[in-house]
């Protein structure tokens, strides 16, 4: 009964192309309950798979803007804000530095570290921005 009383409330209130299943016409709410939360999570699942897919919600990382650039000692990176989550990886992947950015402009010391290439990954939310690095 209660599906029929939903059905009639939702095309009162202007719904169309309304189907409506009674799945146990002998239960109360707690019957309905269940298999209907269910069958709405599965339907809705169904629509967030499809935007991944589709890569809408996807974001393009931006070039991170670092200088100088090959680098001695200091490596200034001005697009930075604190609390943007940095990290930096060697040629080989491994994490060489990982911090979350406590100043605006952040500077790092960079005269310790071995020569080659370093990329720069920062995350301030859903942004992303990648940059690459040379050390001398």
């Amino acid at each position: 009964m209660n599906s029929v009383i939903a059905r009639d409330t939702m095309l009162a209130l202007g719904a169309v192309n309304l189907v409506v299943t009674d799945v146990d016409s002998t239960a109360d709410h707690g019957g309905c309950v269940v298999p209907a939360l269910t069958n709405t999570l599965f339907f809705f699942l169904g629509y967030q798979q499809i935007s991944a897919v589709t890569g809408t919600l996807v974001q393009q990382p931006k070039v991170l803007q670092c200088y100088p650039n090959p680098v001695r000692d200091v490596l200034n990176l001005p697009e930075l804000e604190p609390g943007d989550q940095l990290q930096v990886y060697d040629v080989n992947s491994r994490l060489k530095l990982s911090k979350t950015v406590s100043s605006v402009a952040e500077q790092l010391l960079v005269t310790d570290w071995a020569p080659g290439v370093y990329w720069l990954h920062v995350q301030r939310g859903e942004k992303v921005w990648i940059g690459k690095m040379s050390k001398l």
